[in-house]
């Protein structure tokens, strides 16, 4: 979902003022997927599931509106080839962002498999600027109780500036012996769109060809 805007810019050359209206358009609430995942728990299937899109009903990239793509994509029967299971069923898992980013939500596909009951029940997330739970972290972020099946699913929370998000696992539906989610993907602050950009420099170049036309205008009335 994109939001557009007008902006107008005042371009002022030689005592003379040029308004020229551009558009512009920004992504809300934009998306953001962890680039790594670790965890000291076995684990049945790759964790890298939990952040590659797998399994999804469609896909997303950084500019797609982070609230209705997770309310509106369901994930397939959870399985090791396109989810994962910890064990045993409480349990860390650090996602890694590559640098810090501003996030505000947490969105997850729970575990919905053949077997029920494995899926994350109460949850508790921690931003951090490094990938170690033990040394300390920036604050708890919230904890949360999520539901059951294959509907994408948001948890929000005041806007943290972080590099690193633990994923506590505090219990699951009561499934004996391990935890099973699909995936999980992150709300960040708005992405400016080619056009912003595009739109701020053709309006630039615009007032400078403005200027220099009432310059040339200028010396020829002085040579006159």
């Amino acid at each position: 979902m994109f939001t557009n805007s007008i902006k107008r810019i005042s371009l002022i050359a030689s005592g003379a003022i040029f308004t020229t209206v551009i558009g512009s358009q920004t992504a809300d609430a934009a998306m953001i997927s962890p680039i790594s995942a670790s965890t000291s728990n076995t684990t049945d299937g790759s964790l890298t599931n939990t952040i590659n899109q797998t399994g999804l009903s469609a896909t997303y990239n950084p500019t797609t509106d982070f609230d209705s793509f997770v309310t509106s994509t369901t994930h397939a029967l959870t399985t090791p080839d396109n989810s994962v299971g910890i064990l045993p069923a409480t349990g860390i898992v650090t996602y890694g962002f590559g640098g810090a980013f501003n996030i505000s939500a947490f969105g997850l596909w729970n575990g919905n498999g053949a077997v029920a009951n494995f899926g994350i029940e109460e949850f508790s997330l921690f931003a951090d600027n490094d990938n170690n739970l033990d040394n300390g972290t920036l604050g708890q972020l919230g904890n949360f109780i999520a539901t059951q099946g294959p509907l994408g699913q948001t948890f929000n929370f005041t806007a943290t500036s972080a590099s690193f998000v633990h994923l506590q696992v505090i219990d699951n539906y009561g499934g004996v012996g391990g935890t099973i989610f699909g995936e999980v993907a992150f709300k960040t602050a708005e992405v400016p769109e080619p056009l912003t950009i595009l739109g701020t420099a053709t309006a630039l170049g615009f007032g400078a060809l403005f200027k220099k036309k009432l310059s040339n205008r200028n010396e020829l009335k002085q040579e006159s």
